[in-house]
């Protein structure tokens, strides 16, 4: 294993846990399945979270406040199209605004704004927005409430001192831009935590888990024989 992954992060983000990004990606998963994505919804949620810490920002954070609120009702959260601005009951769902995104990409970069909100955890959309700026070569402008955002082919652009915030919800508005701009480099890190900020993960991770009943445990184990 590459010693970098477990390298820590600046201390900018606190004392903690230090979690790898192949560890993040994969509780990230875990806990999107538990609290009620698809399989495919479930893999955008892990890989937004791996990004936003490999350029140094709080995905754990920002991903574990996001499932907890769409776990409590699922499609109260799910994005709807409705008179040019995507909406929802409550507070829009980030994961599932940014893969639609990243399947119009190519409408953003037509000049036409996209409007939505309030949008939980926006912080959560610059992935994909990410991933769409590389695609394109260009770059696209997230405006969330009053911080603006930059999502470039290198990577975001953001003021300093959001990097160790976790926003709660906000109207968005989203439009592309230049690229002249001095992007976050990515790292090889992983992002140090909160046991706590990690324990909400993995409590929505155990809901995929299965209880043990006899049926279960009945031939489980290498019985009379072990070669091991």
């Amino acid at each position: 294993m590459d010693p970098t992954i477990q390298s820590p992060i600046p201390p900018k983000l606190g004392a903690g846990l230090t979690v790898s990004l192949s560890e993040i990606e994969a509780m990230g998963r875990k806990a999107a399945r538990g609290a009620g994505y698809s399989w495919g919804l479930a893999e955008e949620a892990g890989r937004s979270a791996r990004w936003l810490s490999s350029h140094g920002l709080p995905g754990v954070a920002c991903l574990a406040m996001a499932l907890e609120m769409v776990a409590e009702d699922f499609e109260a959260h799910r994005p709807r199209l409705s008179e040019g601005r995507w909406e929802a009951d409550q507070a829009v769902c980030p994961i599932q605004l940014g893969a639609i995104l990243s399947d119009r990409a190519e409408v953003i970069e037509g000049s036409m704004v996209i409007r939505a909100g309030p949008v939980l955890c926006p912080l959560l959309l610059l992935p994909a927005l990410g991933w769409s700026a590389q695609d394109l070569g260009r770059g696209f402008s997230l405006k969330a409430g009053s911080e603006h955002l930059l999502a470039l082919p290198e990577g975001p652009v953001l003021d300093q001192a959001m990097a160790g915030s976790v926003p709660g919800d906000a109207e968005v508005e989203i439009k592309p831009v230049g690229i002249d701009h001095q992007a976050l480099s990515a790292t090889a890190r992983g992002e140090c935590i909160s046991a706590s900020t990690w324990q909400r993960l993995a409590a929505l991770a155990a809901r995929t888990y299965v209880s043990a009943t006899d049926a279960s445990r009945h031939g489980a184990g290498a019985g009379a024989l072990d070669n091991d």
